[in-house]
């Protein structure tokens, strides 16, 4: 499993070996630090490589099973994906202790969903949204917790006919553009509550999605999800940083390529003036 997931990210990234390079390889195995970046991710959303570090760890008996692997969220069509999410929605609707723990913990690992570390439990998932569907929402009885969120998904996707114009231009078509809607907000949103819902996979509106030979470990899925994060977020803050010196660069570029046509233009009027003048 440890050559599974040195290959698959080898491949994922057109060759980046996941422990760095030749000098530093062998003293990062041997330190468990593995050195992933989303940024060199080709060839998947980067949410989807999560379960890497899993694969990778210096104990044998934490890393996750073949068939473990092949049940993973990444690896289902879309419309699975979200039968899965109507699935966790249809659960958080009844009213019961147990649902009310699994509540508890969706806000507990609230953070996970985002791409941002920064996040605190018990953000309004409405204000993500854009403005058709949050007007839609407004008058409706879905609560700001995630659990709220989960049954909102599950009734738009099973009553999507009678939805507004509006909404249905906003949330896009089922299955993919609708999905794509959510993860495009929520891009740890599949992993995380595929996550959370394993100690379910007994559950017959659940097993088809888990394999029974293997649960991964919440901190494995934490560290995974904060490495991607914190990753993430580096990577755009020297986006920011280096957004005005590009935006300086394109304002030069395109004053030079405006200047020769403005002469162009200059000239070009100036000669036909003078035509004009000689009949």
């Amino acid at each position: 499993m440890f050559s599974l997931g040195c290959l698959y990210y080898y491949i994922l990234t057109d060759g980046v070996h996941p422990f760095g390079d030749v000098i530093r390889r062998e003293t990062n195995i041997l330190d468990n630090n593995c050195c992933i970046k989303p940024g060199e991710i080709q060839h998947t959303r980067v949410e989807n490589v999560w379960f890497i570090p899993a694969m990778l760890s210096n104990v044998p008996s934490a890393r996750p099973t073949a068939s473990a692997i092949i049940k993973l969220p990444m690896f289902w069509e879309k419309q699975k994906t979200l039968r899965f999410l109507d699935s966790v929605g249809e659960f958080l609707r009844k009213k019961s202790q147990i649902v009310r723990s699994y509540e508890n913990k969706l806000e507990a690992y609230a953070t996970y969903f985002t791409t941002s570390c920064r996040q605190t439990s018990g953000m309004n998932w409405k204000r993500f949204l854009c403005r058709d569907v949050q007007k839609y929402l407004q008058g409706l009885s879905y609560k700001e917790t995630f659990r709220g969120m989960f049954i909102f998904i599950c009734d738009l996707n099973n009553n999507y006919d009678t939805l507004p114009l509006d909404v249905k231009r906003a949330v896009g078509e089922l299955p993919g553009p609708f999905l794509d809607y959510w993860v495009k907000r929520f891009p740890f949103l599949v992993a995380t509550s595929w996550a959370i819902f394993q100690e379910l996979r007994h559950l017959p509106q659940f097993n088809a999605y888990y394999d029974s030979s293997f649960i991964f470990p919440m901190a494995q899925v934490q560290q995974g999800l904060k490495l991607l994060q914190s990753s993430i977020e580096e990577r755009a803050e020297q986006h920011n940083r280096l957004a005005p010196h590009k935006r300086a660069i394109y304002q030069h570029i395109n004053q030079q390529e405006k200047f020769p046509k403005f002469l162009k233009k200059s000239r070009s009027s100036h000669i036909c003036h003078s035509d004009k003048k000689l009949l």
